[in-house]
Formats: C-alpha cells, structure tokens, sequence
C-alpha cells in the first residue's frame, strides 16, 4: 500500500512538473507593472526561459540551428522590449512564442514548423527581406545561414512593431540590424552548396567562395558548427589584424598585435536618445571587422548615460545603448556569444560638469576588449552628440 502511494505521488510530481514546462511563464499585466518585486518576478520569468534553452544546448543542440536561433531572438526580443517598460501586449507574445519552441526542442520533436508570425502588435514591413528569407529556407546552403535567418526574421518582426508603435524612425535601428543579418545570411548561403549523404545524417559542406583563399578561410571559420566538413580550409591559430583602409588602400598589410592596434573604446548617442548615428556606425564597423577576423576576442558593451533624470530611467536607457551596440555587431556577424552588456545609468559619467558637452561625453557605450594581448583602447569624440540650446 505505500508503495503504490509512493509511486502516486512521484506520478503526480511528475505529472505537476510537465504541466508547468508546457505553460508559457506569466508576465505581470502591463498596468501592473509597478513594483520591484513585480518586475524581479517578470524579469526572472523571462531568465527562465533563458535558461531552459541553455540546457537545451547542453544536451546536444547546436546553438547555430534556425530554431534554437530564433527562441534566443525571441527571447532577446522580449527581455529588450520589457527593459525598454514596453506597454503593449508584445512581450507576452515574445514569451509565448520562445515558449513554444522550447517545449518542441526539449521533446527532440525533428519536425517542427518554420513559419514566423506576425505579432498583434507588429506589422509587416520590408516584403523583400520577408521574400529573401522565405527563398534562402529551400536553397540547398540554407544549413551554412539558418541562424541568420532566424534572427533576421524576428528582427523583422520587431522592426515592424516598432514602426507600428512609434514610427519608422524608432524602427530603424532595427531595420538596419535586419539587413545586416540579411546580407550576412545570403553571403553564406549563396557560397554553400550541399549534399546530403545517403542515410541524411551527415551533411557535407564544400564552400565555394568567389575571391581569394583568405576570403574563403575566413567563411570557413565564422562558421565551424554550420559547416563541420570544410576540407579547403587550413589550420589557423587567430591573431588581432587591424582594419586599416588607409593601408589596405594602399596594398600594404593590416596590422597584427606586435604592431600594436588601435581600437575605439566608446560610441555616444544623443540626449535620450539609442539610435546609432553614421559616424558611430563608422566606429562599429572598424570593430565589427577586427573582431570577425580574431574569434578569440571578446567585448563588454558598458553602457551610460549622463546625470540628469531618475535613477530607473537611466539605467533603462543605458541598457537600451549597450543592447543596440550589441544588435549592431551581432547582425555584422560576430556572435553573441562574445558579448557581453552591462548597463551604468548615470553612476559612472566620464566628465564632471554640468554643461551640455560634459553631458555629451557621458551619453555613451564603451567598448572593453578581452582575449588578446596587443589592443591599445582609444578614446574617440568624433562622433558627439551635442543637444541645441534651450533659448
């Protein structure tokens, strides 16, 4: 008799434990939403997805699938939009939907559907990205970019939510990170070609690259999960290369670590503002293509704000920074793997003052670098923001 109310009871267990796995995680109403320990529960909600998908990946998962992607960018999505105090509906969707193919990737399920929704709260811009996306997932190299387009097409679903909320010029940060994850994903799907062995377990990948063998070395290493069998790629040990136009204009050779590289350590935004101007967009990018050439290095975006506004407010925003710097480089084609953000508020300024260039100063994201010796950090002011003068 105990024995079989033993076994009841770890039924029932068991039986509790599926049944909540099977729930999406609540999120607080939005009207709610005015508490610490509300937004510590949400919050935590959310961290809990995150880590189920991260057990996901320990038991055998690659991180680089189109759906083990596209939960992750769901999940940023909605960890992002719930930072950013977002009073819509979208989060609980976001949720829901990383939710939903967590549960399928937890059960193993082989066939799960790859269809993308449109939110209530979204609306469908950029056919042509959607088009892109819809052709790359029946092109035979679809395997060498199925996480690109995962994320690109959440990606656009966010941008449309953004423009749907507040207008195309709120979205377009996030419509430039959809077409860098667009232009990323049809480079390496265009240069892949496929073919699939006879019992389909094994797929072999032979990159065709046009250019040169360093061009096609490189595919080759921004992506070894993708494509495990590269046999024209040679061995490699990763060194810093410094993204110098000046002398790759001239034909001369980038430089390496002993040279000693150069790197800005800090973009700025305008006054409440998370938008990435061009000439900060002009920073990133020298960044962005040091970091693709070195995969042994890392960044910690730390974002700030300057010393005027509440103490909550700040630190959403300086977070917001930090995120689109994060969302700049990872649709550039470094992995997010190798980003780290944190964000400040307004407790660290970089200059004590209470002018309008001091605040400019402090409005930033700043860039440490980690992995490699030979990177000397450069503060860069070039591209300020300074707010107009109240008359």
């Amino acid at each position: 008799m105990k024995l079989r109310l033993i076994h009841l009871m770890i039924a029932m267990l068991v039986t509790t434990a599926t049944s909540q796995a099977a729930e999406a995680p609540r999120i607080t109403p939005e009207t709610a939403r005015i508490t610490d320990q509300t937004i510590s529960s949400d919050i935590a909600a959310i961290n809990g997805l995150q880590k189920r998908l991260a057990d996901v990946n320990t038991l055998g998962t690659p991180i680089g699938t189109y759906h083990f992607a596209k939960a992750q960018a769901w999940i940023d999505m909605a960890m992002d939009q719930y930072t950013m105090n977002d009073r819509t509906q979208v989060i609980e969707d976001t949720v829901s939907q990383a939710h939903q193919l967590i549960v399928q990737l937890e059960a193993k399920n082989s066939n799960i559907g790859m269809d993308t929704p449109l939110l209530p709260t979204s609306r469908k811009i950029r056919a042509d990205l959607w088009q892109k996306a819809a052709d790359w997932k029946k092109h035979p190299g679809f395997p060498c970019g199925e996480d690109l387009v995962a994320q690109l097409e959440v990606q656009l679903v966010w941008a449309g939510h953004e423009d749907n909320q507040l207008g195309w010029r709120h979205a377009k940060p996030y419509l430039q990170a959809a077409e860098r994850y667009a232009k990323e994903a049809g480079r390496k799907i265009e240069s892949c070609s496929t073919q699939l062995a006879a019992d389909k377990t094994t797929t072999v990948i032979s990159m065709t690259v046009e250019g040169d063998q360093d061009d096609e070395q490189a595919a080759c290493e921004e992506t070894p999960a993708e494509c495990p069998a590269c046999p024209t790629c040679p061995p490699h040990t990763p060194s810093i290369v410094a993204a110098d136009s000046a002398k790759a204009t001239a034909g001369q050779p980038e430089a390496a670590a002993g040279d000693g590289l150069t790197l800005p350590d800090r973009i700025h935004f305008a006054l409440n503002r998370d938008i990435i101007s061009a000439r900060s967009a002009a920073v990133l990018e020298r960044v962005a293509t040091v970091l693709r050439a070195n995969g042994s290095v890392n960044v910690e975006l730390r974002g700030h704000a300057d010393e005027r506004g509440n103490e909550l407010f700040n630190r959403i925003l300086s977070r917001q920074r930090a995120e689109v710097v994060r969302t700049y480089l990872v649709a550039a084609g470094i992995k997010r793997s190798r980003i780290t953000v944190k964000a400040f508020g307004k407790a660290t300024p970089f200059m004590r003052g209470s002018d309008i260039l001091s605040f400019a100063r402090n409005r930033r994201v700043e860039l440490s670098f980690s992995g490699a010796d030979g990177i000397r950090p450069l503060q860069q002011f070039e591209d300020i923001q300074v707010e107009k003068r109240q008359r």
